[in-house]
């Protein structure tokens, strides 16, 4: 698993992923980042992908970060708008 701090993004931004293989890729706010660290239940944008590039827009302004489960390498970036 990787933990990839997105810092502050605007609404509209894209997250970009590449991924080696089918993975677990997603994003989620300051709260939720919170609940995941806790075991807690949480909200969050993405879902599993079987194929790169994975792209999940920014819902909301705010602190992000990208989580991404089951890949042996992985990179992200982030588009602006």
């Amino acid at each position: 698993m990787a933990v990839y701090p997105l810092n502050y993004q605007n609404e509209g931004n894209v997250v970009c992923a590449d991924i080696s293989h089918a993975s677990d890729v997603f994003i989620v706010d300051s709260t939720n980042f919170s609940n995941w660290k806790r075991g807690r239940g949480l909200k969050y944008y993405g879902g599993h992908y079987r194929q790169s590039p994975v792209e999940i827009p920014v819902p909301r302004s705010g602190r992000w970060w990208a989580i991404i489960q089951g890949a042996r390498r992985a990179s992200v970036s982030v588009v602006s708008y």
